[in-house]
């Protein structure tokens, strides 16, 4: 998953592999991978032992803490990231994708200092969040109006106020495992849909208004009908391997998502990963306002007849796809 670089103490970081005594590569164990980094992160303990008098858990973020503690960065640029010990790390989290240009791009380097020059924050509005929301926009049609948050946790936690006060409902239906940030409603989501909603420090005037439902539960319930061996898996899961049983979903959750989404909805490419993977049998999941698709582009048009076609064989109950 990392790169580690070691350095010297005055040198530069330099790439580098794990050796034995013998200057072999060797294979990392549980044991030997934490050997090693806490020999090249004697520096980030320091600073996590120094940070915890201040910071409980010794950082402000629960999501890059790990064990045995985290370590603390200095610089970046690209895809690459060095600490404090000077060790050089390839950056697989790009904070959460949110650095799709890697680190310290030159031309966002630029505009950054550019625009410290003239104004970073004030309690107005500027024409950049105009510009920036009119971007969105354009690249993204199904778009209408746009309110920025300072963070996830922000955007889900106003969405559901949003709502609930339009359509004067109070109660929150969610997937179990899923993650939308910190605040009271997206902390007591549980891990598993058997487990009640709720966490430690959330009011039950909360929890109680929240409903949990199993995530890919037919994929859930053909794992237990089915023996052991047999392998059931999703397109959406990126598994990389065959699995007996595929489901590839088409579904949307209303007939007005559909014109905006059909590009994804309906991808040749993801069916066929589904199909192809699928040794024995491959389930497309769909939603009939498909069919009544309004089409904007040629390539929609393809795309819906495409789906018309398959509706017509699976009611003929033609075989899509038969392995060899």
């Amino acid at each position: 998953m990392i790169t580690l670089n070691q350095a010297g103490l005055h040198g530069k970081p330099h790439r580098g592999v794990w050796k034995d005594d013998n200057g072999m590569p060797r294979s990392a164990t549980s044991s030997s991978v934490q050997e090693e980094f806490r020999r090249l992160s004697v520096g980030s303990r320091e600073l996590w032992e120094r940070a915890l008098d201040s910071l409980p858990g010794g950082n402000t973020r629960t999501t890059i803490f790990h064990d045995p503690y985290p370590v603390y960065l200095v610089r970046g640029e690209g895809c690459r990231v060095t600490d404090v010990d000077g060790v050089e790390r390839i950056d697989f989290i790009n904070n959460y994708t949110a650095l799709i240009l890697g680190h310290c791009h030159p031309r966002v380097v630029e505009a950054v200092r550019r625009q410290a020059g003239q104004l970073m924050s004030a309690a107005a509005p500027s024409e950049l969040e105009v510009a920036l929301a009119e971007e969105l926009r354009t690249r993204l049609p199904s778009i209408e109006r746009i309110r920025f948050a300072n963070s996830g946790t922000e955007a889900t936690m106003l969405a559901l106020r949003a709502a609930r006060a339009f359509t004067g409902r109070s109660t929150i239906a969610t997937f179990a495992g899923g993650y939308h940030g910190s605040h009271d409603y997206a902390a007591s989501i549980p891990a598993s849909a058997s487990v009640p909603p709720g966490a430690p420090g959330v009011p039950s005037a909360v929890s109680e208004t929240i409903v949990v439902a199993p995530y890919n539960s037919h994929v859930r319930c053909l794992r237990e009908a089915l023996p052991a061996a047999v392998k059931v898996g999703t397109v959406d899961k990126f598994q990389g391997q065959e699995a007996t049983v595929s489901f590839f979903s088409m579904a949307s959750s209303s007939g007005e998502d559909v014109p905006r989404g059909i590009e994804f909805l309906f991808s040749r490419n993801r069916l066929n990963v589904a199909v192809s993977r699928a040794r024995c049998l491959a389930y497309v999941v769909a939603s009939p306002r498909l069919l009544d698709t309004e089409c904007r582009t040629v390539e929609q048009m393809k795309l819906v007849n495409a789906l018309c076609r398959f509706a017509e064989m699976a009611e003929q109950g033609v075989a899509l796809y038969k392995p060899d």
